[in-house]
């Protein structure tokens, strides 16, 4: 390609300087007029507001992100391309870096009035400017982070070139840092504006610079622009340290802990109680008395926390992650796959426990150990969440894996090797509804295919087998409604109505939920919600009844919000002691 135009820079700059603090929108959700009424109450069950201080960022974006979703790399480059990658990575590094995400204590001081919100981390117009201007930095000779070692030195120039690409613009040649603070500004301007994937990308990261208490008010805003109002949400946090090899520092798990009990006692907006993260591995190494062995900070017990969240921070649930390399049960039951090689090896000084199938009396060893482990952690938490009468939420799809292979530990089979065990579980699986039939369910019989291959199926006929089990799935990132071809889509209708006639017809175990912050990365998060109404609607056919449980009811008693349900009464005391009246609660 060839070098820019230096002519074509200094006219853009002379336009584009002045619109530096315009602000970009993400959504284009039309507003509405004030005498529209809401169509609908609703519980998004399903969401996520945390920011860039709560995340292991660069194992997230490296591992998690750019690596299971191709469709945000520029289409002229390969995703298989290290270098590309890379580029990418060091990029949207960069940019979280200079925009320095509030961390949770800073965002508790805010709250408690005793410091004053920044406008960069709260107002949209000054937060587009501080990404604006962190794009520009990028555009100047860089030194590579220690951070980030592990990136190809040629990071921050392949950087370059996809912001000149997004903006537009020729690739400017290796070398050239001549350009003026201005251009480099316009340069940056145009490209997060763009409606390119590193434009949409860019502006969809600013969330992660936010309070998260903007965030839920964001998210509530959404709902309201298409007619919604948005009664609770349930943001889940997540603890992804161990199995990517990264810890988070700025805000800890019990800092965010704190911070997400702050936002669940504001009096204005929806009530706020999401889930608390427990990860299973951590409370096997803490058991093992790995942390003490190590003397490694943050060491906190992962059940101890998951009761304290519940009983003193207005946590409604707990939220799991299979995909990053367990099984919710009998994960001794497997050969130790080749991706739990690698996390072992980190962690040999696990204790070994006596007993038939433990670790003493396995040929494997160590490796066996953890597996025993881990069974022994789900089991824990199974055990307090059902004398606690705790709902679970579990990631359940094939996506988001730390490490090839692991994706399927969401497979809903694990989940009613689980239920039989423990059978007064009440759990949500999510990312129900895509029907994939890549993804053929472990628990399929063999004589079947698509789609009662699906993992899907696989939750229906549990549910038809056992008509009394508390098993739910959510339609969280069903971005696929209104966004792939209509014969694709009709295709998805017709699974998700013959689906609904053999397993739930009336809508029982069905939940509404968003998953955003993660779905304001693509196109389809604009109007998301009415679109997923509509779709059950008219495509599928659901009745009004059917439409109230899907978007509300149904998250109600899955919550345990009912009039007579364990987790009502435990958030009524929450709120009793700090003053929040009792109708803010959801019920039914």
């Amino acid at each position: 390609m060839r070098p820019i135009d230096r002519r074509q820079v200094l006219a853009l700059s002379g336009g584009l300087a002045a619109t530096a603090t315009l602000p970009a929108c993400i959504y284009d959700s039309k507003e509405l007029e004030a005498s529209e009424p809401a169509v609908l109450k609703i519980v998004d069950a399903h969401a996520h507001i945390f920011n860039a201080s709560d995340l292991p960022s660069i194992r997230f974006l490296k591992i998690v992100f750019l690596e299971r979703y191709p469709e945000l790399i520029p289409q002229a480059v390969d995703l298989e391309d290290p270098d590309i990658v890379d580029g990418l990575i060091w990029l949207l590094t960069f940019v979280l870096g200079r925009a320095s995400a509030p961390s949770a204590s800073e965002e508790i001081d805010v709250l408690e009035a005793r410091a004053a919100a920044l406008a960069a981390h709260r107002d949209t117009v000054v937060n587009d400017e501080l990404i604006v201007d962190a794009i520009a930095a990028s555009l100047t000779p860089q030194p590579l982070p220690s951070a980030l070692d592990d990136l190809s030195p040629d990071a921050p120039l392949i950087a370059n070139a996809l912001v000149f690409q997004a903006a537009g613009l020729p690739v400017a040649p290796a070398g050239d840092d001549e350009r003026s603070i201005e251009q480099n500004q316009a340069i940056a301007a145009l490209a997060y504006r763009s409606e390119t994937k590193i434009g949409r990308t860019l502006r969809w990261f600013r969330l992660f610079t936010r309070y998260r208490y903007v965030l839920v008010d964001q998210l509530s805003e959404d709902h309201r622009k298409q007619r919604f109002e948005s009664i609770m949400v349930c943001p889940a946090l997540i603890d992804y340290d161990f199995w990517l090899g990264e810890h988070v520092t700025k805000s800890t798990l019990e800092d965010q802990v704190l911070v997400m009990g702050h936002v669940a006692r504001r009096q204005d907006g929806p009530a706020v109680h999401g889930y608390v993260a427990y990860d299973p591995l951590r409370r096997a190494l803490y058991k093992s008395g790995y942390f003490e062995a190590e003397n490694l900070p943050n060491a906190f017990d992962p059940l101890e926390l998951v009761s304290t969240a519940l009983n003193d921070h207005g946590f409604a649930g707990v939220k799991l992650y299979p995909p990053m390399g367990f099984r919710p049960f009998a994960n001794t039951e497997e050969p130790v796959p080749d991706y739990q090689v690698t996390v072992l090896e980190r962690f040999a000084k696990l204790r070994p426990p006596s007993g038939p199938g433990s670790c003493d009396t396995s040929p494997m060893g160590h490796k066996n150990c953890t597996a025993y482990l881990l069974d022994e952690a789900m089991s824990d938490l199974f055990e307090l969440c059902i004398d606690l009468d705790v709902p679970i939420l579990s990631h359940a799809t094939n996506s988001n894996s730390a490490a090839k292979g692991t994706g399927d530990r969401g497979d809903p089979y694990y989940w009613a090797r689980a239920l039989e065990k423990f059978p007064k579980l009440r759990v949500l699986l999510g990312h129900f509804g895509r029907f994939n039939e890549q993804d053929r369910s472990a628990g399929a019989p063999g004589n079947v295919d698509y789609p009662e291959a699906t993992w899907e199926w696989t939750i229906g006929r549990f549910i038809r087998a056992h008509p009394d089990a508390q098993l739910y799935a959510d339609i969280s990132f069903l971005s696929e409604i209104g966004f792939v071809p209509r014969g694709s889509q009709k295709v998805l209708a017709d699974c998700m109505r013959r689906w609904c006639v053999e397993f739930d017809p009336e809508c029982h175990h069905l939940v509404f939920g968003t998953d955003w912050t993660m779905l304001g990365r693509i196109p389809a998060y604009d109007g998301y919600t009415s679109r997923i109404y509509d779709f059950f609607e008219s495509e599928v056919g659901f009745s009004k009844d059917q439409l109230e449980r899907l978007f509300r009811e149904n998250a109600i008693r899955f919550l345990g919000l009912d009039q007579r349900g364990a987790t009502r009464s435990r958030l009524l005391k929450f709120y009793e002691r700090y003053g929040l009246g009792p109708r803010k609660l959801p019920y039914i």
